[in-house]
């Protein structure tokens, strides 16, 4: 397989050695941006996964689920997220009453990261329910509610956090994300490059 896939040495002969550097597993120089590593893994995952074809006739069904793991593993320390056992998956969420996210959005300003902070208590959802939900690092999902731009990937993967956030908090998706558009607009004059397609 071509390079993009970061699949080196052992991990294509399948071995089950200890896990390597784990910027190396995810094919990162070190110290790489949190967006980075999130679109690394998500590369990864889907080259790796059973259902694509030809990735059977290259590895065996276990030598495939056990570099799955190593990237995961990688993933997971590179991201502090908790593994799937630690954490809880979000309840069904109802959604608040109309009325109350009126009210949120006048004290707020609009559906910005603040408003979306509030909601997502007012529903008693834990950033790391919210993070594992619409697969995100906490930290991703700290910026999108503090409204940290420059913390954030570039805008075509923040509408789709926004798009994910939203849907799972029972708001307009396209309020969100117009809210966020035009705030990160005035922060950032000459945002074209980083829009692509709002």
């Amino acid at each position: 397989m071509h390079k993009g896939n970061s699949l080196k040495g052992d991990q294509r002969k399948g071995d089950g050695g200890a896990l390597e550097d784990p910027y190396a597993v995810l094919d990162l120089r070190p110290g790489a941006a949190t967006w980075e590593v999130e679109e690394a893994y998500r590369r990864i995952m889907a080259a790796l996964d059973p259902s694509n074809p030809g990735v059977l006739a290259l590895w065996t069904p276990e030598e495939l689920e056990r570099m799955r793991q190593r990237v995961e593993e990688a993933y997971r320390i590179l991201t502090q997220t908790p593994s799937r056992g630690e954490i809880r998956c979000p309840p069904r969420v109802q959604g608040l009453p109309k009325e109350a996210i009126e009210e949120i959005k006048a004290q707020k300003g609009g559906l910005g990261g603040e408003a979306l902070r509030e909601i997502r208590e007012r529903l008693g959802l834990s950033p790391e329910e919210v993070s594992s939900h619409i697969k995100i690092t906490k930290g991703t999902l700290r910026a999108l509610e503090e409204e940290r731009f420059e913390s954030l990937p570039p805008w075509i993967y923040v509408k789709g956090f926004l798009k994910a956030y939203a849907r799972l908090l029972k708001v307009d998706p396209e309020e969100v994300i117009g809210t966020f558009w035009e705030r990160y607009r005035l922060r950032n004059p000459s945002p074209g490059r980083n829009r692509r397609a709002q």
